[in-house]
């Protein structure tokens, strides 16, 4: 999600709301006529569908304050209404239909009206200056739903196509290339029509209109060759004078991404926005990435070390996010540690690479390890790193913490260190992109991967018993994957027992000397939990 940027309050636990499975999109055409005077929007949405069983006599989607106007399903040569009731608790509005439809591919074509807000959220107004506003959208977690009714689950994936309606002049930016723009007829409007997106959660569609101008430049991909455009918008002269340094930093973190997950990013161009109303620090939507100016836009003539670190790991996050989070979403909520915890690992990864005079990790244990120790050691703060299953989407908002991001890294940078370090991470990771591209995965299909590859590097050739002294999986009592897991479904303090074993004279060896056996268990609050024993 978004660049963390302090700590969230938990919210009472609801019950979890899921969409029937019955009905799935497969891809949206949508169109969007925003209304300056009035700050409303007419949609026209046309979903293509796969219905499941055969009698179906309902859809439901989510849906959030906006208003359905008309609404059919088209089945072959047939229309059938598609009468609204909505259920605002919940978020959904189902469609009844006059007939039962069959099972098969169909067609929900709806058109609505809504609200272009200024809560920053869903698609929203935001102002600069005295009286001037760009239209943008924050979708990230729950919030695509207020702007079109769609199946906003962040693994249930589809194709977007978008037509935005904006002024004669006025910059208008997707998370595709513009296809083309149309004059209509008897107006001062123009029809953009953007690029299909490949396949991806709801979350990360996003749009921006308005008076904006960008610096640009363009990289090559690693494996391809293909060239890819990345951009930095801002208001006014803000992209001219303040936004060299990001756009440098995306060139050179882009290419480092590609060969470190062995997959070129997907896109033709990525865009970098700073947005004047902006909620957090940044928003990964896929090839519009969207940031509050302070953390895009920095003089780097002037700036401090510590102000241009600062963008530059936002801007490392957020790219990376393009594999995860983007290419490999999550299956649910309750995984968000699973991107934001790994993107805040690799911000400083590739931070690190990018500008090594910095040494950014040491950065990373003042502000991220030790944030992350404070919070679990707060019981009016800690939780679980992999939350359990019962979220209710007005909960969501709430995991956007320092134990979801900076926990998570520390545990993601220690497992690092325990497979093997950077390489053997890479390779890792690499398999949990090309097993998971295009669709969603969980916690333990990561740990599948980093255990994978950990067995593998110790079986090669040349490669010591263990890439740390003694460490393989005949000396412990348990596996990667339960010690891993342990970490993030256990909260607060972590209890280190070291005592001297009986037999720590069969563990000497003489390039080390005598060792003692470590006990390490993780505390659970106030309750043991589990742990391993290993000698080192």
């Amino acid at each position: 999600f978004l660049y963390f940027i302090g700590f969230a309050q938990q919210e009472m636990p609801e019950q979890r709301v899921l969409l029937p499975t019955d009905v799935v999109p497969r891809h949206y055409a949508l169109r969007i006529q925003p209304d300056r005077a009035s700050w409303t929007f007419k949609g026209d949405v046309s979903i293509d569908v796969t219905i499941k069983n055969d009698n179906t006599t309902a859809i439901t989607c989510n849906a959030v304050a906006i208003t359905v106007e008309s609404a059919a399903l088209v089945v072959g040569t047939k229309s059938l209404v598609a009468t609204p009731s909505y259920d605002e608790k919940d978020g959904t509005v189902t469609f009844t239909l006059s007939a039962p439809a069959p099972a098969g591919d169909a067609v929900l074509r709806v058109s609505y009206n809504g609200v272009i807000g200024d809560n920053l959220c869903g698609y929203y107004r935001a102002k600069y200056g005295d009286d001037a506003y760009l239209g943008t959208t924050q979708f990230e977690a729950v919030d695509a739903r207020r702007a079109l009714p769609c199946w906003d689950e962040p693994a249930v994936k589809a194709t977007f196509q978008l037509t935005l309606v904006v002024d004669k002049g006025e910059a208008a930016l997707s998370n595709t290339d513009e296809v083309s723009r149309c004059d209509i007829e008897g107006t001062d409007k123009v029809a953009v029509l953007f690029q299909p997106t490949p396949k991806m959660s709801t979350y990360l569609l996003a749009w921006t209109h308005g008076a904006l101008k960008c610096i640009e430049t363009s990289v090559n991909k690693v494996h391809s060759g293909q060239p890819t455009k990345i951009r930095i918008f801002a208001t006014g002269d803000n992209a001219q004078k303040t936004g060299g340094f990001a756009l440098e930093v995306a060139a050179k973190c882009l290419p480092l991404y590609e060969k470190f997950f062995g997959s070129d990013y997907v896109l033709d161009k990525c865009d970098l926005l700073a947005i004047p109303d902006f909620a957090a620090g940044a928003m990964e939507n896929w090839g519009h990435i969207t940031y509050r100016e302070s953390s895009l836009l920095v003089d780097a003539a002037n700036a401090a070390t510590r102000d241009k670190a600062y963008v530059a790991i936002v801007v490392a996050h957020e790219l990376a996010h393009q594999w995860f989070g983007n290419l490999v979403a999550l299956k649910w909520w309750r995984y968000i540690w699973l991107k934001e915890g790994l993107a805040r690992f690799l911000e400083y990864v590739f931070t690190h690479a990018t500008f090594p005079k910095w040494d950014m990790w040491l950065n990373f244990l003042s502000d991220i390890q030790n944030g992350a120790l404070i919070a679990d050691a707060s019981a009016a703060k800690r939780h679980p790193v992999e939350q359990g299953a019962g979220l209710h989407p007005r909960e969501i908002s709430a995991l956007f913490d320092a134990i979801s991001y900076g926990k998570a890294a520390s545990i993601m940078r220690m497992a690092a260190n325990v497979i093997g370090g950077d390489a053997v991470m890479a390779a890792a990771l690499r398999q949990f992109i090309h097993r998971h591209a295009f669709s969603s995965a969980t916690s333990d299909d990561m740990f599948a991967c980093l255990a994978e590859q950990l067995q593998r590097t110790l079986a090669s050739p040349g490669v010591p018993s263990s890439p740390i002294p003694s460490f393989t999986q005949s000396k412990m009592n348990t596996t990667l994957e339960s010690m891993l897991a342990a970490w993030v479904t256990s909260c607060g303090p972590v209890c280190v027992f070291v005592k001297a074993d009986k037999a720590a004279d069969e563990l000497s060896a003489p390039d080390v000397g005598p060792r003692v056996a470590l006990s390490v268990r993780v505390f659970a609050c106030a309750d043991l939990a589990t742990g391993f024993t290993r000698a080192i």
